[in-house]
């Protein structure tokens, strides 16, 4: 299909001017409320590595992370820098996620024109990811899996034609994903072997396989054998992290997993895709809600192909059929505009930012910053001081016993065991916000804020908007 022949779709241009809208409302919001910060803590690792690519050119380490932390190139953060250079930080990232967006979008509608869906089917079921929480926030929020699912979606969408040369193109496409990370070269293997098994030609696969693995191998072997492998803490596998509806940021919409049931009811001769799914499933239970990124858009074409049959089928009561359908739409459109408001109140506000402006201009740049580590990313690109945890994970050093003794500090109510771990991390702030009060004390001033009562050891240097800094007043 030609480019130009398929813009005269009129399908496709409504899908992406609804999905424009759905990206661009977070941020409308935000700054209707005089908050032009972005939204929560990922972006700020991003934004602060581009800059750094952009400014200083390539990084080998991440002098932020405490004790340092080896810096794997990110083909992400190279664009990102390229962008920063013509639109500055700021409107670089708050606009590539949305154009990621509209691509992943275009790039799976051309998917299920390949998988030779009905028109109606399809518009359904792109209208549905539009309005998902997940897509909203994937595409919304800066994060390199953004660009991860457009590069997966086009290896696949290239992977499904005949031609050996669109195919090789495919393999290009996809041996670019290793650079990124493991997780997405494994959701890209996998979603292809359910392909080829499926239509009973495997031997596509073997060499998108072969080149991938070695990639991986190449990449990742000597980081591997210096420093181990990556561990992933803190990742509570909880039926809130995948409904978006109690709490879930990552989480699916409980009216697409009604519709994604039905769609199975309708599909469960397809052992193949019943497969894929019950797979990224038990891989949640290892990477954690992140694999919702890309179970997604399996659950929006059995939502679609749910819809579509409850729409076709034939009801003894067509004033049932359409107060479902009607239900159904209107809980499909609710719930992300619900979303979409608690996204745009995210953290950080003026008076996170403040805070962190003020710790950097009254504290020396080596001093060490503990926080909860969800803190980590804004107290490095803010206050530009190493925190002790942040939410990056991977290759960090001695990461579990640094979550071992953050617990222990945020809890003991011993100032000689929490002296001790203070000092073993020269630790001079500790920064706190109302959400760590109420999420790790109930408000109360117990464990650590009960300890900072004691005005020889800790100084309060810092108290607006309830947000406090304390110094901790280290023993000569």
């Amino acid at each position: 299909m030609y480019l130009k022949h398929f813009f005269r779709e009129k399908n496709i241009i409504v899908l992406l001017l609804l999905a424009t809208i759905m990206l661009s409302l977070p941020y409308l919001i935000r700054a209707s409320e005089n908050n032009d910060n972005l939204i929560r803590g990922e972006p700020y690792y991003h934004a602060r590595m581009s800059q750094a690519m952009t400014d200083q050119g390539m990084q080998s380490s991440d002098a932020l992370s405490f004790g340092g932390r080896d810096y794997l190139f990110n083909p992400f953060h190279y664009i990102m820098g390229l962008l920063i250079s013509f639109l500055g930080l700021m409107l670089a990232a708050k606009l590539l996620p949305l154009i990621l967006g509209l691509a992943s979008l275009l790039v799976f509608y051309l998917i299920l024109k390949k998988l030779r869906l009905e028109s109606k089917k399809i518009f359904l079921i792109c209208a549905i990811l539009i309005f998902t929480p997940i897509f909203i926030y994937t595409f919304t929020v800066l994060n390199s899996h953004a660009l991860v699912i457009l590069l997966v979606l086009l290896g696949f969408y290239f992977f499904m034609h005949k031609s050996k040369t669109i195919r090789l193109i495919s393999l290009l496409v996809l041996m670019t994903l290793p650079l990124f990370s493991l997780f997405s070269a494994l959701i890209a293997l996998l979603a292809l072997l359910v392909y080829s098994l499926h239509k009973k030609n495997i031997k596509n696969f073997y060499p998108v396989l072969f080149f991938l693995l070695a990639i991986s191998a190449i990449y990742y072997v000597p980081e591997f054998i210096r420093q181990g492998i990556p561990s992933y803490i803190v990742q509570n596998i909880r039926v809130d992290n995948f409904i978006s509806d109690i709490g879930g940021i990552m989480g699916f919409s409980v009216f697409s997993i009604i519709l994604a049931c039905v769609g199975l009811f309708f599909v469960n001769k397809k052992k193949s895709f019943i497969f894929l799914i019950a797979a990224l499933f038990a891989l949640s239970f290892y990477f954690g809600s992140q694999i919702n990124l890309y179970l997604n858009f399996i659950v929006v074409v059995l939502a679609g192909e749910g819809f579509f049959r409850l729409i076709q089928r034939e009801w003894e009561s067509k004033i049932l059929r359409n107060f479902s359908i009607i239900v159904l739409v209107c809980g499909i459109m609710f719930s992300p505009i619900s979303y979409t408001k608690e996204l745009s109140s995210s953290l950080p506000d003026q008076a996170v930012v403040d805070s962190l402006i003020w710790l950097k201009e009254n504290s020396d740049k080596d001093d060490v910053v503990f926080s909860a580590h969800e803190k980590g990313f804004w107290i490095e690109y803010f206050a530009q001081r190493p925190a002790v945890m942040d939410n990056l994970f991977e290759f960090a050093p001695q990461l579990k016993q640094r979550a071992e003794d953050s617990s222990t500090i945020f809890k003991s109510n011993n100032l000689d065991i929490t002296r001790v771990l203070l000092d073993k991390y020269d630790i001079r702030y500790i920064w706190i916000d109302p959400a760590m009060k109420k999420q790790l004390w109930n408000n109360k001033r117990t464990a650590l804020l009960f300890l900072l009562s004691n005005s020889e050891t800790f100084k309060n240097v810092y108290e607006q908007d309830n947000i406090e800094v304390w110094e901790y007043l280290k023993k000569e």
